[in-house]
């Protein structure tokens, strides 16, 4: 039974209604995190960009860039700097696109035999909070002037295809 003692009642666990809403769940987990580390945590506004690769191999590669990697990615292609008028969301995700085209080409070459041709689609990118994800995924993670810039490759056949040719 609870303590109805309003002294008592302050050092008491607190009643939590179940959430149904995974977006709650989540933020009721970040939340806790900012109250155990006494940091703030603010909601990340991403990039998502991805490109399908057609041929030889079928899948996809997909990048998710931080606002602030985006819009110092753009100000360097474009030989802009923080100070000019505020970016252009379409300008924004057109560097994210071809910075996803430059990648996902230069895998392919790393991957396939030298003489091998291989065709990619055009990159789609878009402005998102979240992103479902998938069991036929492999990502790494890397950093690029302290932003984080998760790179991932989707789908069966071209993860298979990689995994049985990493020595390369």
């Amino acid at each position: 039974m609870w303590n109805t003692n309003a002294s008592q009642q302050q050092n008491s666990p607190e009643i939590v209604e179940p959430v149904k809403d995974s977006r709650a769940l989540l933020q009721q987990a970040v939340n806790n995190i900012e109250k155990m580390a006494f940091l703030p945590v603010s909601e990340a506004h991403l990039y998502y960009s991805k490109i399908k690769i057609k041929t030889p191999i079928k899948g996809e590669m997909v990048i998710f860039v931080t606002e602030s990697l985006a819009k110092e990615l753009t100000n360097s292609i474009y030989g802009l700097t923080s100070e000019d008028n505020p970016l252009q969301k379409e300008r924004v995700k057109d560097a994210v696109s071809e910075m996803l085209n430059i990648i996902a080409g230069q895998f392919m070459r790393t991957i396939l035999p030298l003489d091998q041709d291989f065709t990619i689609g055009l990159p789609i990118t878009e402005q998102c909070e979240e992103v479902s994800g998938t069991s036929s995924m492999i990502q790494r993670f890397y950093t690029v002037n302290n932003n984080l810039l998760p790179v991932a490759i989707k789908g069966k056949e071209l993860i298979n295809f990689f995994e049985n040719n990493r020595s390369r």
